[in-house]
């Protein structure tokens, strides 16, 4: 299982209305570049559709949805993501467990939030790297506190 690499933010928000912090900037970009399918994990449902709408204002090219618990699509989407017809997929702790992904890059935001104990983050980040082809996938821990579950995890 890929370490996690952890980022302490300062401001309030990873992806604000009109900046996005650099460290996940350059990350995405990278995974964009190299072609690589995206995770990001949520702690909440309700954060799904403007955390969309926020980084289709930075990357208008790339395919990005939202699956979670309440999607009657999330089948579908989960799918096409498999496929690569989804680039960056926004998620909640629903693909915490029992889904593989060739390749995919693991990004969860928020990471401090209670939602996130040491069992989940270690499910979550164990959704890179999982396949022979693939072992070296990336995890990235966005958190304004460092909490004893990422300590663990770590």
């Amino acid at each position: 299982m890929p370490v996690p690499k952890c980022h302490l933010l300062w401001q309030r928000n990873a992806i604000g209305r009109f900046v996005l912090d650099f460290r996940l900037k350059k990350i995405l970009s990278q995974f964009i570049v190299d072609k690589k399918p995206i995770l990001i994990f949520v702690d909440k449902i309700a954060k799904l559709p403007e955390l969309k709408t926020k980084l289709k204002r930075f990357y208008p090219d790339l395919i990005i949805d939202t699956v979670s618990s309440v999607d009657s699509e999330r089948h579908q989407k989960i799918l096409r993501f498999r496929e690569g017809k989804i680039e960056l997929l926004l998620t909640t702790t629903i693909l915490e467990r029992g889904v593989t992904f060739e390749n995919v890059q693991v990004i969860i935001l928020d990471a401090d939030d209670a939602i996130f104990k040491t069992s989940s983050l270690v499910q979550i980040a164990g959704r890179a790297g999982r396949k022979i082809d693939f072992p070296d996938g990336e995890v990235h821990f966005f958190y304004h506190h460092y909490t004893g579950a990422i300590k663990k995890m770590c």
